[in-house]
């Protein structure tokens, strides 16, 4: 349960620097420059639990093709990311920018957890059978 906890506790402090940060109140580069520092900081570990993930799941004989995948599409987020928010900024605000990307992100991050719970199902029902043969 605290592995659980951390990570909503650092999903609520993203929200928190992301949402608190208004270029509208930046008084010199200084304030973005922090505020983009920051949100950099909340990232990082996403970033690094992907990367332990991907290492844990795929075989070490592929896994450099797997992590070229990984940048691949975390690197095709940002460029896509951008410019989506961009025009969301440009249309409708500040707030434009938070609502497309994460309008964009959430019907993503709820098809990868239906994925992964999935898996984990077929994982879990193909070692019961395999525990049932052997007691056989």
């Amino acid at each position: 349960m605290g592995r659980r906890r951390t990570g909503v506790a650092i999903l609520a402090a993203t929200a928190l620097v992301g949402s608190g940060h208004r270029a509208d109140l930046a008084s010199s580069m200084l304030t973005p420059g922090l505020g983009a520092f920051l949100a950099g900081m909340f990232c990082a570990p996403t970033m690094t639990a992907s990367v332990d993930a991907v290492a844990r799941v795929v075989p070490e004989r592929v896994r450099g093709e797997a992590m070229g995948w990984r940048g691949s599409f975390l690197t095709t987020g940002g460029a896509l990311g951008g410019p989506i928010a961009g025009w969301a900024i440009d249309s409708h605000g500040f707030a434009g920018g938070f609502a497309a990307v994460g309008g964009l992100g959430a019907p993503i991050c709820v098809a990868g957890v239906l994925i992964v719970g999935g898996r984990r199902a077929q994982r879990s029902r193909s070692a019961r059978r395999a525990s049932a043969w052997v007691g056989e």
